[in-house]
């Protein structure tokens, strides 16, 4: 009696399992043709009816994804505050005052050319090459292309650190300054006569200057900061020299590099004249308490590249135009 209870018992619970089984397997399988419209037993991926039901259940699928994302074209805040523009085409108002940002501000003004120009040189290097990154370093100044004074702070900071100060200091000169004076004396005495109405600006000589990339910050950095002209036995690019004409920066060439050491002063004596006929120009170095007169030329200009060295910059240009 006993052995014929176990073996019901046992018999009892392989049906249980059995049933159990069964009840999750249909429970999966529903779901599972509940979620992609799919069922493993009934249904071949090959039959038509499949095929119609999948393109069925992924059209429902796509038209609610439809629905949803026009709703929040509809709710978005940007194309409603794109409605309600104040300006924008159509909404022009060119009297209303721009609002520059803190990093964001504006070229300073440059002085058009005067008849002479008087130059210190504030650099000297005689380097076979100098290339645009050392002129201005790009990376770390980055961040400061909208801001040109502050961009100017790293001018030649890789290859002469003392630049930047000595071009600010040339820069706050004028002809009652002390410097100045014993300069404009020296001249007098060696029989030139100086205009007081002569452009006072700084300028560096480099022996080959521009190679590299093509960035203006190469001259616009030298130009914020006072320069009136480049010195140079040659330039390495054809970019760079016309970006020193862009910002009104005399490209002189010559060959007397000894005398234009750091700390010389240079008078280039009719500048307009000689950039109109296209002839070498007289320029007196006063260098060591002595007075030499050198020749200097800008090369080959167009009647444009002319007309925007004599007005100063580029921008000076387009005013006038």
């Amino acid at each position: 009696r006993q052995e014929a209870e176990e073996s019901e018992e046992t018999t009892n619970s392989d049906d249980l399992n059995s049933y159990s089984s069964g009840n999750e397997e249909a429970h999966l399988s529903a779901n599972n043709e509940k979620e992609t419209g799919f069922n493993q037993e009934s249904d071949d991926p090959k039959s038509p009816k499949t095929e119609e039901k999948a393109k069925r259940t992924f059209s429902a699928k796509s038209d609610r994804l439809n629905q949803e994302l026009s709703q929040h074209k509809k709710n978005n805040p940007l194309k409603q505050a794109t409605k309600n523009k104040v300006f924008g085409y159509g909404k022009e108002d060119p009297d209303y005052p721009l609002h520059f940002g803190p990093n964001i501000k504006d070229w300073p003004e440059q002085p058009s050319l005067s008849s002479d120009i008087l130059l210190k040189i504030v650099s000297h290097i005689d380097d076979p090459v100098t290339t645009t990154d050392e002129l201005i370093p790009s990376g770390e100044t980055s961040s400061y292309r909208s801001n040109p004074l502050r961009l100017a702070e790293f001018t030649l900071s890789r290859r002469d650190p003392d630049y930047v100060n000595e071009a600010k200091k040339v820069k706050e000169m004028d002809w009652e300054n002390e410097e100045v004076k014993y300069v404009y004396a020296l001249l007098e005495n060696s029989g030139i006569t100086v205009d007081p109405d002569t452009n006072i600006a700084s300028s560096i000589y480099a022996y080959k200057p521009g190679d590299g990339s093509a960035r203006e910050q190469a001259a616009s950095c030298q130009r914020v900061l006072g320069a009136g002209a480049n010195f140079a036995h040659e330039y390495a690019t054809k970019r760079y020299r016309s970006n020193c004409i862009n910002w009104g920066m005399l490209p002189f060439l010559t060959t007397d590099d000894a005398l234009l050491e750091k700390g010389s002063w240079v008078l280039v004596k009719n500048v307009k004249e000689g950039l109109e006929s296209n002839t070498p120009m007289k320029a007196y170095v006063v260098h060591k308490d002595a007075v030499t007169m050198i020749e200097v030329s800008c090369g080959a200009l167009t009647r444009d590249e002319i007309e925007i060295l004599e007005d100063g910059c580029l921008i000076n240009y387009y005013k006038h135009d």
